[in-house]
């Protein structure tokens, strides 16, 4: 995965995402199953976080919070066959 791919997961998990990540056979239900959740295009994000002059994933940053409260802990799974979705 190129360092820029890397840098919108980790900058998108830190703000409250889910990255989900599937590895299967059945790619075709895979797409149909993730078509009705709630996705964003990472590259469109990123390019929203670059205009509030995000420059790049900081990994001293702390996590986005709701009222100071931290968000809790995020699931990720891995995947080979599929792009990468970050779903909120």
């Amino acid at each position: 995965m190129p360092d820029e791919e890397a840098q919108y997961d980790a900058e998108g998990i830190r703000r409250g995402g889910t990255l989900v990540s599937v590895q299967t056979s059945e790619t075709a239900q895979a797409q149909t199953i993730m078509q009705h959740s709630d996705l964003i295009n990472v590259h469109e994000r990123a390019n929203q976080w670059r205009q509030g002059s995000w420059t790049g994933f900081d990994p001293n940053a702390l996590p986005i919070t709701f009222n100071g409260i931290v968000k809790p802990p995020l699931v990720a799974a891995t995947d080979t066959t599929t792009d990468t979705i970050i779903a909120n």
